[in-house]
């Protein structure tokens, strides 16, 4: 029997025959079989996609970016405002202390800059994974749509078959149906 282990079908596709055919499958057995074995498949695969799709969503929501234009501009606008409120005072050593203020004032936010250049780096890297991630989710799902056609399409041979195993079924019973009456026939001439 095939399993589906980790992306790959493993097994026989069919139990092996033993040689008197005791316990070999009909054409009709190994197609119903190879409908489930399909369907086992079709509906693992299916499994397969939801939790990968389940989990990328989960990703790129937990890798939102953390730092919003919002809060910057409250920054700007506070040291803006400290900056306005010094100005109002003009003593000459408040002067040299707003001047120091500033200096370091613009290192931080030099340094935060700084910081914010090298996460969007990083955030570039994280949206190309993401994207990465969203080019393969539409592959998987392309490749779903084409095994769901596959699956259609070995549906409709497996009834095109059905249909001529049960055609080859009654000309078999026709055929010995004829042998018998041909010997019956033969049988009869010979005694009569």
């Amino acid at each position: 029997m095939l399993r589906y282990r980790g992306g790959v079908l493993t097994g026989r596709p069919f139990p092996t025959p033993i040689a008197n055919g005791s316990n070999a499958l009909t054409l009709e057995d190994q197609v119903r079989l190879l409908s489930k074995q399909l369907n086992a498949l079709t509906y693992q695969r299916r499994e397969d996609y939801k939790m990968l799709e389940n989990g990328l969503k989960k990703y790129v929501r937990k890798n939102a970016a953390e730092i919003t234009d919002a809060q910057i501009r409250e920054e700007l606008d506070q040291l803006r405002a400290d900056v306005n409120q010094l100005r109002e005072t003009n003593s000459p050593s408040k002067e040299r202390l707003t001047v120091q203020w500033l200096s370091q004032s613009i290192a931080e936010i030099r340094s935060e800059l700084a910081e914010l250049q090298g996460s969007f780096g990083g955030g570039s890297k994280d949206a190309q994974f993401r994207n990465q991630l969203l080019e393969d989710l539409s592959t998987l799902r392309a490749d779903f749509g084409t095994a769901k056609l596959e699956l259609e399409s070995l549906r409709s041979r497996q009834e095109k078959t059905e249909v001529l195993v049960r055609e080859l079924q009654e000309e078999a019973v026709q055929s010995a149906d004829d042998i018998r009456r041909s010997l019956n026939m033969r049988h009869e001439k010979g005694y009569g």
